[in-house]
């Protein structure tokens, strides 16, 4: 018997509908299984206990079986945290400091990193450097690398490329 079953069984009468409905809610589908399967992997092989075939077979996948991206660790820490509320009953929990979880403003790790970005040569580099830029460097952009570079140039009020 699963857990959700085990507790559907058990709950109060007045509580099943309204914990199955917050249940559906949480989304925890097929991407979400896949997402926790690789965090389960990449914690058993890379964080925890590395093993010689982690090692051996790093460079030989892609880019994309190594990690996560960022969009993908924000939405597995949503979903997770959805099924966590679904679980409570007339109650919410906090799940980061206050400030970080309702503030609509940046974060602190978000000013550093945009500080970052906004001193990046790169970004600068048509302004700064417009020969090079238009004979070396901008020919070798991908077109995910130009959304993204011009993401940030607008961010910072600079002209897209």
């Amino acid at each position: 018997m699963s857990i959700k079953n085990a507790i559907v069984q058990h709950i109060k009468d007045a509580h099943r509908e309204p914990f199955l409905k917050r249940l559906k809610a949480a989304r925890f589908d097929e991407e979400t299984q896949e997402l926790l399967a690789r965090a389960k992997t990449i914690r058993n092989q890379r964080i925890a206990h590395i093993t010689q075939q982690f090692t051996d077979d790093f460079f030989q996948r892609p880019l994309e079986q190594l990690g996560f991206n960022l969009g993908e660790l924000k939405t597995l820490q949503d979903r997770i945290t959805a099924l966590f509320q679904a679980l409570v009953i007339d109650a919410t929990y906090r799940m980061l400091p206050i400030g970080y979880d309702t503030d609509t403003s940046q974060t602190d790790i978000e000013q550093l990193l945009d500080g970052i970005a906004d001193k990046s040569r790169i970004l600068r580099m048509p302004e700064q450097q417009p020969e090079f830029w238009q004979t070396y460097r901008l020919p070798s952009l991908t077109d995910v690398e130009k959304e993204l570079i011009n993401t940030y140039r607008r961010k910072f009020g600079l002209t897209p490329i």
